[in-house]
């Protein structure tokens, strides 16, 4: 006697780099018949586990620019090949609302003075932790990290 069995998987993926994250999901059902088989279900189940995690790791590196442009043929950019930065020019990207955040809450356990806090700041030739560029906020935040696990140890 054959019965119908409806199997459910999903596939989640994070991605940090610079203290920030992005986030692949996917989850899929399907109904399965089976014949009185776990063997079946097994079966169809790591098949369907298998494809939502293929299918999200492919998400990873959907091009966004032939999504933007619809009469682009998929998975070639319209753009020509940028050429090879300097770590000057890809990192000029304001610093995060959350970099900003994390950064004063480690000055404030770490009990910086308002002095040492403008001296920090004008090491980076900047008036505001605002005025941070992401990769300057990510440099700063290693050091303080460092310098709490150092007075810890």
């Amino acid at each position: 006697m054959s019965q119908t069995v409806k199997i459910s998987a999903g596939y989640s993926d994070k991605v940090s780099q610079d203290y920030n994250s992005s986030q692949y999901s996917l989850n899929l059902e399907l109904d399965v018949v089976i014949n009185n088989s776990t063997t079946e279900i097994e079966s169809a189940s790591q098949k369907l586990f298998s494809l939502c995690k293929k299918l999200v790791l492919a998400q990873r590196s959907v091009n966004v620019d032939t999504l933007l442009n619809p009469g682009a043929t998929p998975g070639v950019s319209q753009k020509a090949p940028a050429a090879p930065q300097s770590p000057s020019s890809s990192t000029q990207k304001p610093a995060s609302n959350k970099q900003i955040r994390f950064l004063l809450q480690l000055l404030k356990n770490a009990k910086f003075s308002p002095d040492e806090t403008k001296g920090i700041l004008a090491e980076f030739k900047k008036e505001s932790f605002e005025a941070l560029t992401s990769h300057e906020a990510s440099q700063l935040i290693d050091r303080l990290n460092n310098q709490g696990q150092k007075k810890a140890a």
